[in-house]
Parts: C-alpha cells; structure tokens; sequence
C-alpha cells in the first residue's frame, strides 16, 4: 500500500532526510514563522504510522484546540484512502488499515498523557510545554519503545527544549540532532515580506519569531522588571489632582480588574476580583470610581456590554473602549514605553503581586503575513491587570489635559 504525503519545499526535504537518520531518536526543529513545520510534522507522524504495523503514536500540543486542528487535519488528508480505519471525534484518535493508531492529546490537562508506550512522539509547539511535562510524564513513555521523538516550536525561552537544542548540537551526542529553519527558507512568505518585518521589529523579536533563534528574554515583552519605578504603598485621593481608571471585566475564568492612575502616571490603586456576585463587584468598582473621581476607560467587548451599562447607573463618567488586535497593540505598546521610559510608576511585587506576575509572562507572536505583533498571557496565564493597566494609561494620555476631574 503506498500513501502518498505533501511535497515538501527544499529546506522541509533537507530537514527530513537529516531527521530519518535511524540513529537519530531526538530531534528539535525550531523555525521561524510560516516555515511549515506543522505540516512537515504531521506528515511524519503519518509516514512513521503507516510504515510499522501495530505501532502507537503520539501527538501532544500545548493546548486543546491545536491537537484538535492536527486531528482534523490528518483526518481530512486520509478520509477517501483505505489507509484509514476509523477515527473518534471525541478521543481525538486514529487507527489505521494497518493496526497503527496516533493519538492527539493536550498538555494542559497532562494526567492524560500517563501510562502510554510509544513509537513515536511529536511535541508541537514543544517551547510552550512545560519542563516537568516532558522530563516526568512524556519523556517515559518513549523509553522502551520509542523510535523517534520530534519537537517542533518557534523559541520561547532557555527551558527543556533549548536543553535538548544544545544536546543536538554536539557531535558526541548521536541519538540527538538539532535543526533550524528560518522564515527566508519558505516559500509560503515573500523574502520582502521578511525584511520588511527586519527593519520593524525589535530584533529579539526578529531573531525569535523569523530566525527561529532563542534570545536571552525569552520573548517576554516587559524584560527586567526590576527597572520599574514602583511604589510600596496607595495613595488615597488628594485635593487637586486628576485621576484616570482602566476597567477591564473578566470573562469565564479571568478577573475583573480596575487601575486607577494620578496625573503624573502613579498608579493609586488597584482593584481585582473574580470570586464575588456581579453586583457585588460592580458595587466595589463604583465606590473607587466615586471615592477617586476618575476618567474611567471601560472595555466593552463581549460581556462588557452588559456590565458597562450597569456600571453606568452608579457612576456617569465612563467611556467604551472596543479591544481589536490593532487597539490592544496600541495600548500595550504604550505601557510598554511608558514603562521604560520610567514615566509610569507601579505597585511593588509585595503591594500587589498580580500585576508583577502577569509582567514575568506576557509575552507576544509575530505574524509575517499579517505583519502583526499580537500581545496576550502565555497559554494558561492572565494578562487581566496588564489590559486594566493599558486602559488606565490610555485614559491619562488622552484626556488628562481635558476636562476638570478633580477631587475638591
């Protein structure tokens, strides 16, 4: 029985026949973006399938919907050929004509990932998967029988996987290899398009998501944060002085936070909460907006409709802020300068340990096609009191030489 796979482009066939090296067990692939490794690799785990009968294979994605997307797409390439025994929605697994089957499954709830004997293994997006899932669940199960063991990632950070990098980069070490593609060596992006994103980028930026190079800061947007400027203390309302307020709602199992600034970029205070009745935060939030008498920012996507118009009864001086891919950039890039520049003062680690701890792991992905930096929480994290933050100095920036907001 032949299947027939993709056509891989000239570096993809390079990377291949480099990885096939049956003394080779462990390979790291880091890429740039749109190099196609997702494809390569899920072709892979289809080969390695068809080729040992009876063999188990596994695919492991960081989240739930990646592992889903790889399932339904290795199903939609077998779905008309006899190699194709029968696949369930619901586990996410394939077996094949031959006894083969591949299972997909996701590193967020990884008590699921025990008890397995592999043939082969592919960890997708490996940087994004933490340490102890590879080194005390994973790494056992590819032991006895494992044959091949593929990690493919766009860097993020000096963790396992860089361990693993500089592993097959020795010549000592056979049973490792390292490779690496970057976003000049496919032709699914323009050799423009990728200057372009050199000459606008920070260039750890470019050296992660286009070279596929780990950096030292691992990607994280905010780097040291010990050069903040930071205060141990609130400041209660004072006579005076303007006060501008970012209120981001939390959705599902994100908090609601409220940042109140003072003219000079202070944060005053903070407010955060997730556990209490709607009514009883909004009645919180009131109370601060009333006490500072504040120029209030408030997103207003989704459920924030809503709760923007009960907020609105108590307190009149609110104004919606719609939250695009576009908006959110412009808003943390502001932070972002603000910050370094030291024209922003935040709360020390010990005063509110939220905020320090969203600022270790925000983090960003860089598109080359759409030639957008997108902001946001590493997968399982928050990033709540950062857009409360962002809303907040937006507000000052904009309207603190506007309208009289004082407290008298």
């Amino acid at each position: 029985m032949i299947a027939r796979g993709f056509k891989p482009h000239p570096d993809q066939r390079e990377k291949i026949d480099l990885l096939e090296n049956p003394e080779v067990k462990y390979v790291v692939l880091t890429t740039g973006r749109q190099w196609g490794k997702t494809l390569l690799a899920e072709n892979l785990i289809l080969k390695w399938s068809v080729e040992k009968r009876r063999s188990v294979n596994m695919w492991v994605s960081p989240v739930y919907s990646q592992s889903k997307k790889a399932f339904e797409d290795i199903v939609d390439a077998l779905r008309d050929t006899p190699i194709l025994k029968s696949y369930n929605k619901t586990d996410f697994n394939i077996e094949l004509i031959n006894g083969s089957k591949i299972l997909f499954r996701s590193a967020e709830r990884y008590d699921n990932l025990r008890g397995n004997t592999l043939d082969t293994l592919v960890v997708d997006e490996a940087a994004f998967v933490r340490d102890e899932v590879w080194n005390t669940i994973l790494k056992p199960t590819v032991l006895v029988k494992g044959k091949k063991v593929l990690f493919i990632s766009t860097p993020k950070g000096k963790n396992y996987l860089y361990e693993l990098y500089l592993r097959g980069l020795d010549p000592e070490q056979k049973q490792y290899i390292t490779l690496r593609g970057t976003s000049y060596d496919t032709p699914f992006i323009t050799k423009e398009e990728v200057d372009e994103a050199k000459s606008s980028l920070p260039e750890d930026i470019f050296k992660q998501e286009i070279l596929g190079e780990f950096v030292d800061n691992g990607g994280e947007v905010f780097g040291d944060i010990r050069n903040y400027l930071t205060t141990p203390i609130w400041d209660k309302p004072q006579q005076g002085e303007k006060y501008f307020a970012g209120l981001d709602f939390g959705r599902q199992n994100d908090y609601t936070v409220l940042t109140i600034f003072n003219s000079s970029g202070r944060i005053v205070m903070m407010y955060r909460e997730r556990l209490k009745p709607w009514g009883e935060i909004i009645s919180d939030i009131t109370k601060l907006l009333i006490e500072y008498n504040a120029f209030c920012v408030v997103e207003v996507n989704s459920i924030g409709d809503v709760l923007y118009e009960q907020l609105q009864k108590g307190y009149k001086n609110l104004h919606p802020f719609v939250t695009t891919n576009s908006s959110k950039q412009n808003i943390i890039e502001d932070i972002i300068y603000g910050l370094n520049e030291r024209q922003i003062t935040i709360p020390t680690e010990t005063l509110f340990p939220p905020l320090t701890n969203e600022l270790k792991i925000f983090t960003f992905t860089y598109s080359p096609k759409t030639r957008k930096v997108t902001y946001g929480a590493v997968t399982g994290g928050h990033d709540d009191t950062i857009m409360s933050m962002a809303l907040g100095y937006s507000s000052l920036k904009s309207k603190k030489t506007k309208g009289e907001y004082y407290i008298m």
